[in-house]
């Protein structure tokens, strides 16, 4: 059995600490804002890539009228050219669209 010394064993410093003791104050405040900023624009980055694509759709009323709002990825392929039915928005902002339906045919209306 080992009788303790008084001391703690310690390693040897790793290669980043020996560069970070060596390295000037003024420069490690650099590297710190540096990497803060970084870690921003990449997060900003990934959060526009991850997001997605805005979806517009562009709608023509029967007076002629036309509207463009952005839908919901879910309901963009939905929505095809010709389609009539009701829409449902507010200001600028989509709330849905009921599609026509032939009931003869149980088509959609074209």
């Amino acid at each position: 059995m080992k009788l303790w010394s008084g001391q703690f064993p310690t390693e040897p410093p790793s290669g980043f600490e020996l560069f970070w003791q060596d390295t000037p104050t003024f420069f490690r405040i650099f590297m710190i804002i540096f990497a803060v900023v970084a870690v921003g624009i990449l997060s900003a980055i990934f959060y526009a890539l991850f997001k997605g694509i805005k979806q517009y759709v562009t709608y023509e009323f029967q007076n002629g009228a036309r509207i463009e709002l952005e839908v919901p990825d879910n309901m963009y392929g939905l929505v095809v050219e010709g389609d009539r039915g009701e829409l449902t928005y507010q200001g600028t902002r989509f709330k849905g669209f009921n599609r026509a339906v032939d009931r003869a045919a149980g088509n959609a209306e074209g």
